[in-house]
């Protein structure tokens, strides 16, 4: 008979251990808070991940409660007089309603008959709703998607309940103005976000437009022809449209007389360029007389008043000959120049766009002058 007791006891004491309340046997192992950006009138839904080590424990399901800044969602498990060893990892989807807007911790807490085994915390912000008398709406249009760079245009605001405004373009703020005005300059993709405001939440959106490069037109460098010849002006590329100062509309303008031709283009994407070129007539008095020197120079000051000063960026040891000359090829100044002397007077020109020469050896080369 004692050693029939003694073996009960033993039986006892071993079952007895099986079952002693611990993390071992279960605990909490993760928050997972599901609901992105949650707010006090939401539903907030958060995964509590457990770990179970004695399958046969009894569960009691979970509760919630708010304590100051504290969430305690307690999930708990009432063990047996016998471990049934089997692993598992118990998921608890728990939906907490009516969280009033703040910054929270939740704390979930593993209990095992009612004794605490261990708690896993994370952080949780709740935001405010707005009153149902006061729901808010951002919300504009542009008039188009794609534009030209330099392209003014509103953006017209359609938000509801709102009471300021804030605009960001790419992502950068722009501005806070109801309905501001946008000058297109980034080319390529860009982003506008309008950002509303009630005083008791917000609401944002965001739009896409496209800006688009102008076209680079190129009628060439300013030039002279000889009096009775002719031109033909025609940009570098070929474009969509194109507009000249006489209102004609072909690729090219054949000019022969002097004056400013500008052409206006438009290409594909319907974004404009323009470009003008000056055109002289000279009085041809040799064969050669407009073939180029191959000669680097500038004029300083120009546009001129008083006189001007030639700066030949190349070694020039001869003479030059300049003439000025009005667009019309009338012959106005002419003079020589030397390596010591490179200034010419210009104080008793009129106002006005002259055409000026420099000639050696019955070679030019020709730049604009401006009197003031």
């Amino acid at each position: 008979m004692k050693k029939v007791y003694l073996f009960a006891t033993l039986v006892t004491l071993f079952f007895a251990g099986l079952n002693s309340v611990s993390a071992q046997n279960f605990r909490v192992l993760s928050n997972t808070i599901l609901t992105t950006n949650p707010l006090e009138c939401d539903t907030i839904a958060v995964d509590v991940l457990t770990y179970l080590g004695c399958i046969n424990f009894v569960n009691n399901g979970y509760t919630y409660a708010v304590n100051g800044n504290t969430i305690n969602i307690d999930v708990k498990y009432t063990s047996s007089p016998i471990c049934l060893g089997a692993l598992s990892q118990p998921m608890f989807n728990v939906k907490m309603v009516g969280i009033p807007a703040g910054t929270y911790t939740i704390s979930s807490d593993a209990y095992l008959d009612n004794i605490l085994t261990n708690s896993v915390t994370t952080p949780i912000t709740v935001g405010q709703c707005c009153p149902a008398t006061s729901q808010i709406r951002a919300s504009f249009f542009m008039s188009d998607s794609t534009y030209c760079v330099g392209d003014t245009f509103y953006l017209n605001n359609l938000s509801n309940n709102a009471t300021t405004f804030e605009w960001f373009k790419n992502n950068v703020a722009y501005s806070t103005n109801t309905n501001p005005t946008i000058i297109a300059s980034n080319v390529g993709l860009n982003t506008i976000r309008l950002k509303a405001d009630s005083g008791f939440c917000t609401d944002d959106t965001t739009l896409q437009y496209r800006v688009n490069a102008n076209p680079i037109v190129d009628l060439g460098i300013d030039t002279i022809i000889c009096q009775g010849a002719s031109i033909t002006l025609s940009p570098m590329n070929a474009f969509a449209s194109y507009f000249w100062q006489d209102s004609t509309t072909l690729d090219s303008l054949v000019v022969g007389t002097a004056g400013y031709y500008s052409v206006s283009v438009t290409d594909t994407n319907g974004c404009k360029g323009q470009d003008t070129v000056l055109v002289g007539v000279s009085i041809c008095t040799f064969t050669d007389e407009l073939s180029s020197i191959d000669l680097d120079w500038s004029i300083y000051p120009n546009p001129a008043q008083e006189s001007i000063s030639i700066t030949l960026n190349d070694a020039v040891k001869t003479s030059l000959q300049y003439k000025i000359s009005d667009l019309n090829g009338r012959l106005i100044k002419e003079g020589a120049l030397t390596p010591t002397n490179l200034t010419i007077e210009t104080q008793n020109l009129q106002s006005g766009t002259y055409i000026i020469q420099l000639v050696q050896n019955n070679r030019t080369t020709t730049k604009k002058l401006t009197i003031k």
